[in-house]
């Protein structure tokens, strides 16, 4: 964090500009292989997470009026809810991973100029 802070000044408190100081930072390093792979996590599980969602809603109703079964309609609806809520705990986890990575390598590359 000294490092960052060094490089950067001092690190923002208002969430429109650490977005914005997070997102220059993050262009700077996007080709980075641990920067890469944290981002391709990240949409995956987001998008996982609201394909989920999507079908929750999609799907039920359409198994309720096919099926009429309370019991399969409703575990049907408790299993995509849990998948939803579990990809979306995942893409969360996988967007902190993001930042870290990304302010690990910016940190690291400024130590290399620095030197």
């Amino acid at each position: 964090m000294k490092k960052l802070h060094k490089s950067y000044g001092p690190l923002p408190s208002d969430p429109a500009e650490q977005d914005r100081l997070f997102y220059s930072i993050y262009k700077r390093h996007a080709d980075d292989v641990g920067v890469l792979d944290a981002h391709k996590s990240y949409l995956a599980a987001r998008d996982i997470a609201t394909i989920n969602l999507l079908l929750l809603f999609m799907l039920v109703p359409l198994a309720w009026w096919a099926i009429g079964n309370h019991a399969r309609i409703a575990a049907y609806a408790i299993a995509l809810f849990a998948s939803y809520a579990v990809m979306s705990i995942a893409a969360q986890a996988y967007g902190t991973r993001l930042v870290q990575n990304s302010l690990a390598v910016a940190s690291q590359s400024f130590k290399k100029v620095s030197s």
